[in-house]
């Protein structure tokens, strides 16, 4: 499961975004997870689970938004949203496309808790 190495790294950069910033806590974390990035959300969602078990971030929220495919067609000119593994225009069936989105693996928004009696931290 690749999600756990993913979660981890992800925690690191989140740690160095705390640091930085003197925060006593993170409350909330949003990603964004595109369909074609590789990353099952609901296996990450688990390996968050797993993660922030007995750490800083155990009562953190983390959110994952789930961004679809869309591709650009060079042939006729569409932007479309392919509904299988194989990103092809589904307006001509062409193959000649750019992706445009569904690659995504980005942390969005970090909520930094500043409250240090807070639950979060």
């Amino acid at each position: 499961m690749h999600e756990l190495s993913i979660a981890q790294s992800i925690m690191e950069r989140v740690e160095a975004i705390r640091v930085e910033h003197e925060a006593p806590g993170i409350a909330s974390v949003q990603l964004q997870v595109g369909t074609l990035s590789g990353v099952d959300p609901y296996a990450l969602e688990m390996a968050f689970t797993v993660a922030v078990e007995g750490t800083l971030y155990a009562d953190t929220r983390w959110d994952i938004q789930r961004i679809p495919a869309s591709v650009d067609c060079r042939s006729c000119g569409k932007t479309t949203t392919p509904d299988g593994p194989f990103p092809i225009c589904m307006s001509c069936d062409s193959t000649d496309i750019e992706i445009a989105a569904g690659r995504e693996l980005m942390i969005e928004t970090i909520e930094v808790d500043r409250d240090e009696e807070s639950n979060n931290v």
